[in-house]
């Protein structure tokens, strides 16, 4: 269960960690909404690939 779970928050962790460097080191800012959409996408990606994974595994 824990493997499942590493892969979206690996994601989630990183795309967050991508969008405050971006604002607090640039003049660029992300919108908000744009932001709101890659963490979606990235939690997404990461619960598709534990599961790609896991079925690799069988």
């Amino acid at each position: 269960m824990k493997n499942k779970l590493l892969c979206p928050a690996i994601g989630i962790s990183l795309v967050a960690f991508v969008c405050i460097i971006i604002n607090e080191c640039t003049d660029y800012t992300v919108n908000t909404n744009f932001a709101y959409m890659l963490i979606v996408s990235a939690m997404l990606f990461g619960f598709w690939r534990s599961k790609r994974m896991s079925v690799n595994k069988k």
